[in-house]
């Protein structure tokens, strides 16, 4: 294994100095996405996880939706720019190595002080945090050490234990701010009127941002787990496609090159875009939202995975056939994959597939209309015509002169790697 991984590297540094500028800014483009993402989503996401594990010392039902909590829009921008200093702040701490084990603990209320008030300033979180934290540094790191055999016992395990440790550690820590809070505002230490949610440390049957959500005297449903969209328009579905189309392509540029260390153009279009992915996921938003059945069955998640499953399913088996047929030359070969169906099909991608699909109808879609919806209809209207074109002339080109080579389709040098799917 060692030995082939270290000819791709040979193969990648010798190859033809006309691909480096390709492969470059492929990287840089793959940085830049995770970058995006981590900023965006993850940031948001530390936030929603620090409210969840806050709420569910003392609130009786506590549910998932409220990690959906810093994406409103009101607190959206605010939430990750806390976290986003932080990450700076740590990044830099961490070029003196020592500081950056420090200040890892310094910053650690960060996400659970924005969770209680994401609109307090970033800097001023951060320095409530350090105050916070001034003293139990040290205890917060003995606290970590003691989870270190349960830690490596997860890896042991392939994570299955984590599944219990990792819940009962972030309990800790938000045991860990709701101590170190009292203490804050008992000794009224800098900015502790910021820390004002009066219903956070207390009983309650459902947390503050589901009794906006639900009422105190409304039941919850599995109908109000999630933002349950059916007001789309055509505007959101054409960037839904070449969104979708270009997280697909970035997917797969991404795991070819962590697997195989190439970076290739992957697919049998030339532009950034696998349009499998756009219209799989595309496609799966639209009858979901505007067919009735399907709305009956958006409210159970189960159903709507088996569903989604099926159908991405059929669509890559009929996308299969269709480029083969087109161009001679077959894009994936799932043969030797478990639960294969003719090598172009296999029960692995499918459960992927029905994994992504709903958690686009769910959660990625609602969000990504909010964001959208940002932007004004004349300037969505000129950033559509302009992807459409683009869209249409490689589509043109790839008619005539189809994008198929090594690494891509099933020419000999790829026999190594038939299981990669486009």
């Amino acid at each position: 294994m060692i030995n082939n991984g270290e000819n791709q590297l040979k193969s990648f540094i010798r190859s033809d100095t006309n691909t480096v500028p390709q492969s470059i800014a492929i990287l840089i483009t793959i940085g830049l996405v995770i970058i995006f993402i981590k900023i965006s989503f993850v940031n948001a996401l530390k936030v929603g996880n620090a409210r969840l594990f806050l709420e569910s010392i003392n609130y009786k039902k506590t549910r998932l939706r409220v990690l959906e909590f810093p994406f409103r829009e009101e607190i959206y921008y605010a939430s990750i720019s806390n976290i986003l200093l932080k990450d700076v702040y740590k990044l830099l701490w961490s070029l003196t190595i020592v500081g950056g084990i420090i200040k890892h603990y310094s910053y650690l209320m960060v996400e659970y002080i924005t969770a209680e008030n994401p609109n307090i300033e970033a800097e001023d979180c951060i320095k409530m945090s350090r105050i916070m934290m001034n003293g139990y540094k040290w205890k917060t790191f003995l606290l970590d050490v003691s989870f270190l055999l349960w830690n490596i016992l997860s890896i042991l395990t392939l994570g299955i234990i984590g599944i219990i440790v990792t819940p009962y550690y972030e309990a800790c820590k938000a045991e860990l701010y709701r101590v170190l809070r009292e203490d804050y505002i008992k000794n009224k230490e800098f900015n502790y009127k910021e820390l004002n949610d009066k219903l956070l440390f207390v009983n309650n049957n459902y947390g503050t941002y589901e009794n906006a959500k639900i009422g105190k005297n409304k039941k919850p449903r599995i109908l109000d787990i999630y933002e349950l969209n059916t007001n789309y328009d055509r505007w959101d579905y054409i960037l839904f496609f070449f969104i979708f189309a270009f997280a697909g392509w970035i997917w797969e540029v991404g795991y070819f090159a962590l697997h195989f260390g190439v970076l290739v153009n992957r697919g049998a279009m030339y532009g950034p875009w696998l349009p499998i992915y756009g219209f799989g996921c595309t496609l799966a938003i639209l009858l979901f939202s505007k067919f009735k059945l399907l709305k009956k069955i958006q409210t159970n998640p189960l159903k709507t995975f088996f569903c989604v499953m099926v159908a991405c399913t059929i669509l890559e088996y009929l996308t299969s056939i269709y480029l083969e047929l087109r161009t001679g030359h077959k894009y994936w070969d799932y043969t030797g994959i478990f639960m294969n169906i003719n090598g172009r099909v296999c029960l692995e991608n499918s459960i992927f597939f029905g994994a992504g699909g709903c958690l686009c109808i769910y959660f990625v879609g609602p969000w990504l209309q909010k964001r959208t919806n940002l932007i004004t209809e004349k300037t969505r209207l000129v950033i559509c015509t302009i992807l459409i074109c683009l869209f249409l002339i490689d589509t043109t080109v790839s008619q005539v002169h189809p994008h198929y080579g090594d690494y891509i389709s099933n020419d000999p040098s790829l026999e190594s790697v038939k299981s990669i799917d486009e």
